[in-house]
């Protein structure tokens, strides 16, 4: 039996620097300040998070794991401009892309997708699956504010249909708005945040989008998918429009 490790993230310069400003690389640069993430020879936080190549094989090797599938660390591209975004994207899902093809027994690959750019993160998932055999994609509960039950996203979903490949839904902070709104302003650890996030987004999505998720729903992943029935039965209309996962 082989073990297989399906969230398994890396990261880029390029992308860690457009995000230098954000919360999530802000994080991680305290963690690694304090010693709660250990800090890679090239500054990287955590440690590792660079290579993925014969020092991720090596891991592995040390960890008793036989498949890793690569994804790019949140926020990925989804909090930058649409431009650069698609640029940033197709970057880190050509390193990817070059690792399996060293690498085609040890590591698969979920795509990255510049989500401010709907129509561009299609055409993105149809490149990387169709031309470099990815496994699917990794978004996250929210872009920039926005929701993914919004008719905006649609396109991506309508594509991994048509892939017929899921989406693994990754946590997310919530925006300060919704956090206050929906948590009465209580303050809540970054785990806490992105779990629930997790919970709320998939759950929104099953209960919102009509062009065949809810039928298609073993094809969307999520760090809490084992609760999304739950999202489903909470008012009549939601129970008219889904189903239990």
């Amino acid at each position: 039996m082989k073990t297989i490790a399906i969230e398994e993230h890396f990261k880029i310069p390029a992308i860690i620097e457009a995000n230098s400003g954000g919360a999530q690389e802000k994080a991680f640069k305290l963690f690694g300040s304090t010693g709660i993430y250990s800090t890679g020879e090239d500054g990287e936080v955590p440690a590792g998070s660079l290579d993925i190549g014969l020092k991720r094989l090596a891991a592995m090797d040390a960890s008793g794991i036989d498949v890793q599938v690569l994804s790019l660390n949140q926020p990925a591209t989804e909090n930058l401009e649409p431009e650069l975004a698609v640029k940033l994207a197709a970057m880190a899902n050509d390193k990817i892309a070059a690792a399996v093809t060293a690498h085609p027994t040890r590591l698969g690959g979920f795509a990255t997708l510049p989500m401010p750019n709907p129509k561009a993160s299609a055409a993105e998932l149809e490149r990387m699956v169709t031309n470099h055999g990815f496994l699917g994609a990794m978004i996250h509960g929210h872009i920039r504010g926005r929701y993914l039950d919004h008719q905006f996203f649609w396109p991506v979903f309508e594509m991994a249909e048509k892939l017929d490949v899921p989406i693994y839904l990754h946590p997310k902070r919530p925006p300060h708005a919704v956090e206050d709104a929906c948590y009465g302003g209580r303050t809540m650890s970054k785990w806490e945040a992105e779990k629930a996030e997790s919970r709320r987004s998939i759950g929104g999505h099953m209960c919102a989008h009509p062009v065949g998720l809810v039928d298609n729903i073993g094809k969307c992943k999520s760090h809490a998918l084992s609760r999304t029935p739950s999202y489903c039965r909470t008012s009549p209309r939601d129970k008219a429009r889904c189903r239990s996962a």
